[in-house]
Formats: structure tokens, sequence, C-alpha cells
């Protein structure tokens, strides 16, 4: 059976404490150690811990992977509580193999005497030669490390004669390692059928999900990153009652402490037109946790689509300005996130008189300067859909197009592009009376091809 390595990081996308960029961890995760785990000289499988914000619930398999793992790799960047916990737990129970990687930031006191390992990020992203030698530089070490067993645990180099003995019979630390193997696979199986799908055979992806859904049965801790997964996939494929479903699996005490969680529950309810129960889940959520660029874009969302559906003039301005304030107030939030302000922006354009539109502008070229801010291989779907909306609600139509081949670079869902074409389109309502308007409808008509091949046949 392969050792475990068990990477004690943050996920997914954190701000640096001192430059307030962010990074996307998970992106890390998958670069760095996706190779390694494929590394047949090494021979050991790479594990994360729960990939869901749960906001402090300790989990059973954490403290497992941390006194059963044979080796430990832990990312101290941005001084994350959690992973200096970890270390700690880690520090405690065994005298070595445990590896220290950070990135450019400094160490926090406690632990800058130890022997660590730092990487370049820059600008909020790592260089493919970054990864490569971060890669090679663990390799070196996990290599030694088989060959030669070296105290790196402060604790035990200055009390050498301490012994903590833990004693976990053979059964439990066999089932530790079967699970972990299960867990990866598993989640390897969620990320394949993604990969894999194509719209021919929708039905058949979905009874796979169904298939895998009864196989894990009642919610448990252990399968927590399993069923987050699974949550997400179901997403990408538009199943919104199956993903409530899932959500309403997950016993109460975990499901309130995670803002992912809550925030998933009323994306899926306000996709099948439950617009007011997703607004009071979103409402608690900024209650419970705090302002959240996320959980403002949600409600703003939500706004959006009740002034679409609304027939009543009173009532169906009252929505529109509801949801530019809490677009709005995300992109104040967080000017990183373009997608409220070009979300703010196009619903400006909406109202036509002279400051909403004059807003509107102030909006734009905050949104560019916050998309500029990008480097070119960080930008996903969403970010080259906001560029490309950007050009359009300053009628650069021309620059639009050519920047169009940048959306079909991605394997986007059927209601991301859904959700793009609907905001052009309501641009060209507009613009069609103020200027020719042909190269916005033949980027209309493009998309709207696309989303025909996306869509599953029956």
């Amino acid at each position: 059976m392969k050792p475990i390595v068990f990477v004690a990081m943050p996920f997914g996308k954190k701000k640096n404490p001192i430059t307030n960029i962010e990074f996307n961890f998970d992106d890390f995760y998958d670069r760095v150690f996706g190779p390694l785990n494929n590394d047949h000289e090494i021979n050991m499988n790479f594990v994360r811990e729960d990939l869901v914000d749960t906001r402090g619930i300790i989990h059973k398999t954490m403290i497992e992977k941390l006194l059963l793992s044979e080796y430990v790799i832990a990312d101290l960047s941005f001084a994350n509580p959690n992973v200096y916990y970890e270390l700690g737990i880690r520090h405690c129970a065994k005298r070595y193999t445990t590896f220290l990687i950070f990135s450019d930031e400094q160490l926090k006191f406690d632990v800058a005497p130890l022997r660590a390992i730092s990487y370049k990020v820059n600008n909020g992203s790592i260089s493919d030669e970054e990864v490569l030698r971060l890669q090679k530089y663990l390799k070196e070490q996990i290599l030694k490390a088989k060959n030669k067993i070296e105290d790196d645990s402060p604790i035990y180099e200055l009390l050498p004669d301490l012994d903590v003995k833990i004693k976990i019979s053979e059964e439990n630390t066999k089932s530790f390692k079967d699970r972990a193997i299960w867990l990866n696979n598993k989640l390897e199986e969620i990320n394949q059928i993604k990969i894999s799908y194509i719209p021919e055979n929708h039905e058949e992806t979905i009874k796979k999900l169904r298939s895998l859904e009864e196989e894990l049965g009642d919610f448990n801790n252990i399968h927590l990153p399993i069923w987050a997964q699974l949550i997400s996939c179901v997403k990408d494929f538009e199943q919104y009652e199956l993903q409530i479903e899932l959500l309403k699996k997950i016993p109460k005490c975990v499901f309130d402490k995670s803002l992912k969680f809550n925030q998933d529950l009323a994306f899926a309810l306000n996709r099948l037109g439950r617009h007011k129960e997703a607004q009071q889940i979103l409402q608690k959520c900024l209650t419970n946790f705090g302002q959240d660029s996320e959980t403002y874009g949600l409600l703003g969302r939500t706004y959006k689509d009740l002034y679409n559906k609304e027939q009543n003039r009173l009532q169906k301005d009252a929505y529109l300005d509801n949801a530019i304030e809490y677009y709005t107030k995300g992109f104040i939030n967080d000017m990183h996130s373009y997608y409220n302000g070009i979300n703010a922006a196009q619903l400006l354009l909406l109202k036509s008189d002279k400051a909403s539109i004059l807003e509107m502008q102030d909006i734009l070229t905050s949104v560019y300067f916050s998309l500029r801010a990008i480097p070119e291989n960080k930008m996903d779907f969403w970010a080259h859909a906001s560029n490309i909306n950007c050009l359009i609600l300053q009628k650069k139509y021309d620059k639009a197009q050519t920047q169009l081949i940048n959306l079909y670079k991605f394997n986007a869902t059927k209601w991301m592009f859904q959700t793009t074409i609907d905001d052009f389109k309501r641009t060209l309502e507009i613009h069609k009376n103020q200027t020719d308007t042909t190269i916005l409808e033949n980027i209309i008509k493009s998309i709207d091809d696309k989303i025909m091949t996306l869509t599953p046949i029956k």
C-alpha cells in the first residue's frame, strides 16, 4: 500500500494579508501535487483535507491524517491559523517527515527558524517554472526522508529524550489509508465525469451522479469533500433539484457553519424560481458570516431575476434598484469581484437616466482595471465574459468580437453561456435605438449557436 502524504494548506481563493492580492490555493494544489501523485519514483498518495469552508469544525479525518500519514507537507502561506494549528499537532505527534513550504511573505516568529522552502507568487500567480522548482524540492526531500530519518520537529530537537507514545492499532491505520485512497479515487471519479461530459450522454451522466449519491448513503464528515465536489458537479449540469437534495442531507450543525453550503442552496433555490427563499438564506449569511462579495452578488442576482419577471412597473423598478444596490455593495466590498461590478454597470444602463449612465461609466473603469490586474493565464470564463461585456457596454463591438474566442477556450456549461448572453441581449435592446448593432447581433448569434451544442439531446 502506498504511503500517504497529507498536504495541510488553505483551500479556495484567499487574499494575501499583506498585499491583499488573491491567490487560488486549489489551482496551486492541482498544479503542484497532481503531477507528484502520479510520480512513480515517489510512489505515494497525496491527499488534502476537506475543501469546504465549515468555519471552525474540526473533523476527525484531519486528526487522523496528521497522526497517521507517513509524511506531512504544511503550507504556511498567509499565516492561515488552521494550518498552524495542524502543524502544532503534527510536530507533537511525529518527530520527523514534516516539510514546510510558504509563499513570499515572512513566516511567523515561532516557526521562522525551521527549515522551509518559499515559492514565489507574482501578482496572485505562480509560474510554471516555479511549480517545477517546488516539485523538484519536495521530491528530493521526500526521497531523502525515505532513506534517512532526521528529526524535523522543534519539540524533539529541544527535548531529544521526549517520548510521546500514540498507540493506534494496525487495523485503524490500515482503515485510514484505505479511506484516504478511496476518497481520492472518488474525487477523481467525479472530476472525470465532468471532464468527459457530452450533451448526447446527459441522462447517462446524471444516472452516474445519482448512483454515486446512493453509494455514499447518508452524509458523514468522512465524505464531506466528495459531497462538496458532487454538489459542484450537479450545479454545473443544472440539476438544481438534486443539488438541493444533497444539501438537505447535510446535518444542520455542519450546514449552518458553512458559508459555501448556504450560498449553494440559495443559488439552487433562485435558479428554480424560489427567489424569496434564496433571499432569506443570503440575508442570514450576511448576519452570520459578515459582508461577503459572493453573498452580495447572489442577492443581486435574485433581485435581477425578479426584475425580469415582474410586470408591474413600480415594483419592477424597485427590484432593479435592489439588484443594483447589492451588486454595487459586493463590488465595493471587494474591488477584485469584477462580476459584481459588471452586473451593477449592466443594470445601471437599464435605468437610462444621466446620473445612472455616469455611474455606469465610473464602475466600468474600475472593472477594466480589476480585469487588467489578472494575469492572462489566470483569466477564467467569467473574467473573459466580463471583459467582453465591458466592451459591449461601451459600444466597442468590434473589440468585443475579437475577444469572443476566449469564451470558447473553456469547458463552460450551458447556464454560464446563457447568463452571459442574457446580459448581451439586454444591452442590445437599448443600444439598437442608438447605434448600428450589427456586430453585437453577430456576437449574440455566435453564443446562441454555442448554447445549442450544449443543450442535452432528448
